[in-house]
């Protein structure tokens, strides 16, 4: 082989391997304008399902802020009539509601002396024989801050 015969053959492999890459890259090109042309529409259509969806849920939830507004207006105007037609029948049951919920917290509720006994009872070791020295002062540190608190 000459040397000129070898360069002519270089230059046409690189010739037809630019021409191979250039066509695939065009392939691969028009496949993709195609799937996007293909997507384009089931996108739209997702989106427009979920803008469906939101103002659906937003609707039924208007509907039920309405529907509690409605059912409140309509007890606030029937406790209202009562009282206006009871007047002292409503008094008496709010003093028994009202008697009876300060029943209910003051045994779900411990008071503060009760809290402070039982952090000073705690800290000593009533019925035993722990800590008598540094625990004594616990408990007087531990009263004066109960006391603190109730003053």
């Amino acid at each position: 082989m000459t040397p000129s015969s070898s360069g002519t053959t270089g230059a046409s492999s690189q010739g037809s391997a630019r021409n191979y890459a250039h066509d695939a890259l065009d392939e691969a090109q028009d496949k993709l304008h195609e799937l996007r042309h293909s997507v384009d529409p089931v996108v739209e259509k997702l989106a427009g399902n979920a803008q469906k969806l939101a103002r659906q849920s937003m609707d039924m939830a208007n509907q039920a802020r309405q529907k509690a507004q409605d059912s409140l207006s309509r007890y606030a105007d029937a406790t209202t009539k009562y009282v206006a037609d009871q007047p002292v029948r409503s008094v008496l049951i709010a003093a028994a509601v009202g008697e009876m919920v300060a029943i209910i917290s003051e045994y779900a509720l411990p008071s503060s002396d009760e809290a402070c006994a039982r952090h000073i009872g705690q800290t000593v070791g009533i019925g035993s024989m722990e800590g008598a020295s540094s625990g004594h002062q616990h408990a007087l540190h531990g009263h004066q801050q109960c006391h603190s608190r109730a003053s």
